[in-house]
């Protein structure tokens, strides 16, 4: 029995299926698309991929506001984002990072981003959105498992 159970561990582990993976959802309202790259299973430590993407034809003439749920924030060990944001903001719930507006009809930023050390088995769902005028324009979700 216990030669068995190793024996399946070994092998999913060899055909990936224990291992990290990545996952983009993506959501339109009001002529605005946001796409989200996001982790969909990892480990504590590991490195994750997180990039955000926001297009509106006719180009920004403001500035964006990214609201990304605060759970996910402490989820993870933030090195960077690529562009910084111009300024953050939080709640309880979310934090919010204003970005000064591109000159094309497509924003992105990327993170540069770990699993938090001490994260061992979790699985939740998490809520990026844009927002202008404390109203949110479009919104998606995902899940991330953290394995132990």
């Amino acid at each position: 029995m216990g030669r068995t159970a190793l024996a399946a561990v070994i092998l999913l582990g060899a055909m990936t299926i224990l291992g990290p993976r990545s996952g983009e959802v993506s959501a339109e309202s009001d002529g605005y698309r946001l796409s989200i790259q996001h982790p969909s299973v990892t480990r504590g430590g590991l490195a994750v991929h997180l990039a955000i993407e926001v297009e509106h034809p006719g180009g920004f003439s403001d500035q964006i506001e990214i609201q990304i749920d605060r759970d996910l924030i402490n989820r993870l060990d933030f090195q960077n984002w690529w562009p910084n944001p111009d300024s953050e903001t939080g709640s309880p719930d979310f934090v919010s990072l204003t970005f000064e507006p591109p000159t094309t009809n497509t924003f992105m930023t990327t993170l540069d981003t770990r699993t938090s050390p001490a994260e061992n088995g979790s699985y939740e769902r998490y809520r990026i959105a844009v927002v202008e005028n404390d109203q949110e324009i479009v919104g998606a979700e995902f899940t991330m498992a953290v394995l132990p």
